[in-house]
């Protein structure tokens, strides 16, 4: 990405944020509107939208401060429902995506249970980016965010497993199981030591800049650090957030350590949302243009998507019912609604090579699910909140307020 195009996209990012504020049309929405607009329109800012660039440069900075936001403390009381929702539900949902998709247009089990591991997990910068724009009550926007984040370690696990499988190799469960303790395990472990360690030196400082440096270095550093070691990234970032939160060295005694560095992360996270759904909608515009004939996928993967969905997030919540942990109607249906998809789901399915043959075919169903996703799920998800009476005032907006209203 050029300077200029990086400065084109910024200044269209706030022209769609003050006319959004103004008609109170959702961001993210606008965004991802206004890309496939720009895209229609014949620019393509010479940028392609690949799963390293999302991977390196939009998703820690996007993880880590969602994390930030939230507190151990917040999530605990959430824990047995997002752990149920994040793995079982994860498998669940790609098997039943899978099966539905090679009932509909007969694509090959392999090929479709990729589509299905991919597209399993709701994605956290879609969801986030809807979450900053309504206010729902606390424990409802926690559940939300928390699932979002913790589900995607799995995802990736069976992405990989259902990968190898399309390439044709076999691997065995002790493989498999391996591979799952390294991807979980092992973003805990340098999350952890990562966050201890610069916890460590930002009780060496007051200085504020200083401290935003070294949240830098969590949010990044853990995630490569991760990655290297093929461990889950976005594991490793979201606790280095958390446990940074949760630090009383970022604090400082008049709090004001703390408010400087959200502050920070609040706008980084909100260019990243900003650059990344404008990208998510150029490219996807042009790809599903360039495919027309692919469209019956794209509308077969919508409705296999959303179906497992509803069925995974009712069928486990309901399992629940009568335990401690159980969930509220009112919140399973915006658990189903609100299960969006976006930058994972997209970062996954550029990244399949382009010697498997089935690879335009899933990214034109992922685009698919992610322009559904976005568009009216985000444009329905408020009326939905004010229908079910779940709305509050404790729940974060938009970091910068633009415009009026």
């Amino acid at each position: 990405m050029t300077i200029s195009s990086f400065a084109i996209l910024l200044l269209v990012a706030s022209l769609v944020a003050l006319v959004s504020r103004r008609v109170r049309f959702p961001y993210s929405v606008g965004l991802f509107l206004t890309g496939a607009l720009m895209a229609a329109l014949g620019y393509s800012g010479n940028v392609e939208l690949t799963g390293d660039l999302i991977f390196n440069a939009f998703l820690p900075p996007l993880i880590f401060e969602a994390a930030f936001a939230l507190q151990w403390k917040e999530i605990r009381p959430q824990l047995a429902r997002v752990l149920l929702l994040a793995t079982l539900g994860v498998v669940l949902s790609a098997v039943l995506v899978a099966y539905a998709m090679h009932g509909m247009i007969a694509w090959a089990l392999p090929t479709a249970f990729v589509f299905g591991s991919l597209i399993a997990a709701t994605d956290p910068v879609a969801v986030l980016a809807i979450l900053k724009e309504v206010r729902v009550r606390q424990d409802l926007s926690v559940l939300l965010e928390s699932e979002s984040l913790f589900n995607d370690a799995i995802a990736a696990v069976v992405f990989g497993v259902a990968m190898a499988g399309l390439s044709g190799l076999s691997p065995t469960v002790p493989e498999v199981a391996l591979g799952v303790a390294r991807e979980l395990v092992g973003g805990l472990v340098i999350g952890f030591v990562v966050a201890k360690a610069l916890v460590f030196m930002a009780g060496k400082t007051n200085d504020h800049l200083v401290e935003i440096m070294l949240t830098s270095v969590a949010a990044f550093g853990s995630f490569a650090i991760a990655s290297h070691f093929h461990a889950s990234g976005i594991l490793a970032s979201l606790v280095a957030g958390l446990l940074l939160s949760d630090s009383d060295q970022f604090t400082g005694h008049d709090g004001a350590g703390k408010e400087t560095v959200t502050a920070f992360w609040q706008y980084a996270a909100f260019v990243a949302n900003s650059i990344l759904f404008l990208l998510i909608g150029i490219q996807g515009y042009g790809l599903i243009a360039a495919h027309p004939n692919r469209l019956l996928i794209a509308g077969a993967a919508i409705l296999a998507a959303v179906a497992a969905r509803a069925a995974t997030v009712y069928v486990l919540s309901g399992s629940l019912r009568w335990s401690r942990a159980r969930v509220p109607m009112a919140y399973q249906h915006l658990l189903f609604w609100g299960g969006l998809r976006g930058a994972l789901a997209v970062a996954l399915a550029v990244s399949i090579p382009e010697t498997i043959s089935a690879a335009a075919d899933i990214q034109v169903a992922t685009y698919g699910v992610v322009a559904f996703s976005v568009v009216m799920q985000g444009l329905t998800f408020k009326p939905l909140i004010k229908k079910l009476g779940v709305g509050g005032d404790e729940a974060r907006v938009l970091p910068i307020t633009v415009g009026e209203g």
